[in-house]
């Protein structure tokens, strides 16, 4: 069970890093505790871990529909 499981997150964790998309996550206090996928490139950004801890105003800009999105779903919308 441990290996297939194992076997599920590298796949997940391939398909993500190839999507064209940005796949993350953030925590309640607005930091991002997650950021993967090919977008990340085209954004600048060679790999998410410049992402991690940081909240997205710092990464993304205060004006960015993203940033924006994510600080409405942070309040509950």
């Amino acid at each position: 069970a441990q290996s297939k499981l194992r076997e599920q997150q590298i796949l997940l964790g391939t398909v993500i890093g190839h999507a064209p998309l940005m796949l993350y996550s953030v925590n309640r206090a607005g930091q991002f505790v997650l950021a993967q996928g090919r977008a990340l490139a085209r954004l600048g950004f060679p790999s998410g871990d410049q992402f991690l801890g940081k909240p997205p105003e710092e990464t993304l800009g205060v004006e960015s529909p993203s940033t924006q999105a994510i600080r409405r779903a942070l309040a509950g919308e």
